[in-house]
């Protein structure tokens, strides 16, 4: 029997930008046992203890940041980060928030970040080339 609640949200805000709003336990279980067992180790223990946490794949060129809302979990995803340097960044400028995401203040956070906008977000070769010459 299929359930009647509504699906869990999944908006692709942008090319960049997506929000995952996981509202129950079963949905929360769904969005992170998605994930590689290395890229979850962790994460919940974090969300656990305090509420959110951070994550990166540099292979995908994504940064993910995740905060616990009662039962249930949210998630918003960048993608077309060229560098460690640009994941640091955008995940720094999440950190010190105090204020909640919404979507323009993702796209904000991804310029801020890159000095890409969203609507031509790919990384140059020279940022790509960063993340394998540290020298």
């Amino acid at each position: 029997m299929r359930s009647r609640e509504a699906p869990m949200l999944d908006k692709a805000c942008n090319g960049v930008v997506r929000f995952v709003q996981a509202k129950t336990n079963y949905e929360k279980a769904r969005l992170i046992n998605s994930w590689a067992a290395t890229a979850r180790k962790g994460l919940e223990e974090d969300l656990k203890q305090i509420g959110e946490a951070y994550r990166f794949d540099l292979s995908r060129e994504t940064a993910y940041y995740f905060r616990r809302q009662n039962a249930g979990l949210s998630m918003w995803r960048w993608q077309c980060l060229g560098s460690y340097d640009e994941i640091g960044e955008l995940l720094a400028r999440v950190a010190s928030l105090d204020e909640p995401i919404t979507q323009d203040l993702a796209n904000k956070l991804f310029v801020l970040a890159t000095h890409r906008s969203v609507a031509s977000p790919e990384p140059s070769r020279e940022d790509r080339e960063r993340n394998y010459n540290f020298g």
